[in-house]
């Protein structure tokens, strides 16, 4: 997960990377917070998220809600735009992936 500016999360948050590849575009790590919500508007890479602990609803710029639990996965596409709001303790481990990419964070 990115958080792009200070006024972006409203909570706090920690992360770790487990692995980057060499061109950095491809990174695998853990991301936790505590309750909070997050706003982007253009997500910068392709995400897979599978929920390790807490609850979690994530709601598109168009307002369709997904609510997400320990054991659920999805996908954040590159430029999606929307909030994710941490409702409990939230904990995910991802995989990020952005094609041709040597500034990925």
């Amino acid at each position: 997960m990115v958080v792009e500016s200070a006024g972006a999360f409203d909570g706090s948050y920690t992360s770790a990377i487990a692995y980057r590849s060499g061109d950095r575009a491809l990174s695998v790590g853990l991301w936790q917070s505590e309750p909070g919500v997050l706003r982007t508007d253009a997500y910068p890479y392709d995400e897979f998220c599978l929920v390790l602990e807490g609850r979690l609803i994530v709601t598109n710029r168009d307002g369709h809600r997904e609510e997400f639990a320990p054991g659920d996965t999805f996908v954040i596409p590159k430029g999606w735009a929307g909030t994710w709001n941490m409702i409990t303790r939230f904990k995910k481990q991802y995989v990020a992936f952005e094609a041709g990419s040597a500034a990925m964070r």
